[in-house]
């Protein structure tokens, strides 16, 4: 009987971490026919977060319970991550061979990256919260053609770098990198 039960343990755990396993997006929407196969050229927008929360509350409620220093405090961090997600994208889009230009243009896919959650985390002596940045990427073809993945990321308040910009630093990396992954899947006809 242990024997059993040590093994459906085990079956069990091996579930679990193959569902972790999966890719970090979800598709919400497939364009039809092959949009990005075979691309190895594409646009990207600057990333949006317009009609993004903040802090689990719409954006507008935040800034008014806020004073300006903290309002000019979250659209630097806003610039930050959009400097950030871009580099992350690029850099990681040319290792698969995929040139991600700033420059997007009609002839080409344009990959247009949205904030929809925004929460900075926070770090205190007595207490830590991590971040989560929620995104929703469309990616839009030269026909009008679109696709949409969602993904998100959250990094941990820890006391070697307990600032907010940190860890959003740290969630535009892996989300950029992230979607460079999507792209080069989608490219190579692999998802």
């Amino acid at each position: 009987m242990p024997r059993r039960l040590l093994a459906a343990a085990f079956v069990a755990m091996l579930g679990v971490l193959g569902a972790a396993c999966g890719p970090p997006w979800e598709i919400v929407r497939r364009a039809p026919g092959e949009l990005l196969l075979g691309r190895r050229s594409l646009g990207v927008a600057p990333v949006s977060f317009e009609g993004a929360s903040v802090e689990g509350v719409p954006a507008s409620e935040w800034l008014a319970a806020h004073d300006e220093e903290a309002a000019e405090r979250l659209a630097a961090s806003e610039q930050r991550f959009d400097a950030r997600f871009g580099a992350a994208l690029r850099a990681a889009a040319a290792g698969y061979g995929i040139h991600v230009l700033l420059d997007p243009r009609a002839e080409r896919p344009i990959v247009v990256p949205r904030v929809t959650e925004l929460d900075p985390g926070s770090y205190d002596f007595d207490a830590a919260r991590a971040s989560r940045v929620a995104l929703a990427v469309l990616v839009v073809g030269p026909s009008g053609a679109l696709e949409e993945v969602a993904l998100s990321h959250g990094s941990p308040a820890v006391a070697v770098a307990p600032g907010p910009d940190s860890r959003l630093n740290d969630d535009a990396t892996a989300l950029g990198a992230a979607v460079a992954e999507y792209l080069r899947r989608r490219v190579a006809g692999e998802d």
